[in-house]
C-alpha cells in the first residue's frame, strides 16, 4: 500500500494557543483512520487544515506526493479530498439530488453560459453529473428521495446527503467530521456498513467519531489527540488498552462497555 497523507510537524496556532502541535501523520491507502480525542484536542481544526479551509501556521501537509498546504479548498477538492462537516450545509430550496449535483461542478467543465443556454454539450455533461449524483444516492441508501426538497429530510439524512455529496467527487481521501453524531444505533449500524462498502471500494476514510463502539469495531488504525498532540497511535486493540488514553479520554467508556 502507498501513503496517501503524509503530516509532518503540522501546527495551527490561534494566537497563544496551538489548536495543533507538531502533528506528524501518515494514513495509508484504502486504510479507515479513526481521529478520537476529548473535545478541544484539535480533530476538527486538524481536518479544516487539511481541506484548505483553515491555513497551517507550520509544517507540511503531502496528498498523493504532493503538497497542498496554501491551496485553496476547491483546489484541494479537485486533487482527491472529499470532506463533510459536523453541522451539515445543504441548500435547503434545493432538491435533494441537486444538492449532491451541486458536488460534482468544481469536477466537471460546466461553464455558466453554455448551460444557462441550453447547448448541447451542457446538457450531456449535465446528465453525466445526474446520473453520478444518482449513483451516490443510491450507495447512501437514499435513492428513493433523491427529488424531495432537502428542507424536508431528516437530519440523519442531511448527513448522508453530505456524504454522497462528497462522494460524487470520486476522492482518493474522505474526510468525515463526526458523521454518526445524532444518529440511533440501527442508523449507525447502516453507516459502519456503507464506510465498510468505501474501503471495499478502496477509498480512504479519515474519520472523526465520539461513537466508541463504531470506531473500534470498523477503524483500522486510531489516531489519539488530546491538546493539540497525538498521545498514541495504533490499531483498535492497542490504542483502548493505551494508558494516556485511558487517561485522557477512554475510561469512562472502556468501564462501561468491557
Amino acid at each position: 500500500m502507498s501513503t496517501v497523507l503524509l503530516t509532518r510537524g503540522l501546527t495551527k496556532r490561534f494566537g497563544g494557543l496551538a489548536a495543533v502541535s507538531d502533528l506528524d501523520l501518515s494514513v495509508e491507502e484504502g486504510e479507515i483512520r479513526a481521529l478520537i480525542g476529548p473535545n478541544g484536542a484539535g480533530k476538527t481544526t486538524l481536518l479544516n487544515m487539511l481541506c484548505g479551509v483553515t491555513p497551517s501556521s507550520g509544517g507540511e501537509i503531502v496528498f498523493r506526493d504532493a503538497r497542498i498546504q496554501g491551496l485553496r479548498p476547491h483546489a484541494i477538492a479537485k486533487l482527491g479530498i472529499g470532506r463533510t462537516f459536523q453541522v451539515p450545509r445543504l441548500f435547503v430550496d434545493l432538491t435533494v439530488l441537486q444538492n449532491v449535483m451541486v458536488g460534482y461542478h468544481c469536477r466537471t467543465r460546466l461553464r455558466l453560459v453554455p448551460t444557462l443556454l441550453g447547448l448541447g454539450s451542457a446538457r450531456a455533461e449535465e446528465r453525466r453529473v445526474e446520473a453520478r449524483a444518482r449513483e451516490a444516492l443510491a450507495l447512501v441508501g437514499l435513492a428513493a428521495d433523491a427529488d424531495r426538497p432537502a428542507r424536508s429530510i431528516t437530519f440523519v439524512q442531511q448527513r448522508l446527503v453530505e456524504i454522497a455529496r462528497a462522494l460524487v467527487l470520486e476522492p482518493a481521501l474522505l474526510l468525515l467530521d463526526e458523521p454518526a453524531a445524532g444518529m440511533n444505533a440501527a442508523e449507525t449500524g447502516q453507516l459502519e456498513r456503507l464506510l465498510a462498502t468505501l474501503r471495499a471500494r478502496g477509498l480512504t476514510v479519515l474519520f472523526i467519531e465520539h461513537h466508541m463502539r463504531l470506531v473500534m469495531n470498523l477503524a483500522d488504525q486510531i489516531s489519539v489527540l488530546d491538546f493539540g498532540r497525538k498521545i498514541a497511535e495504533g490499531p483498535p486493540a492497542a490504542v483502548r488498552s493505551d494508558p494516556a488514553v485511558l487517561e485522557a479520554y477512554l475510561g469512562k467508556w472502556s468501564h462501561a462497555q468491557v
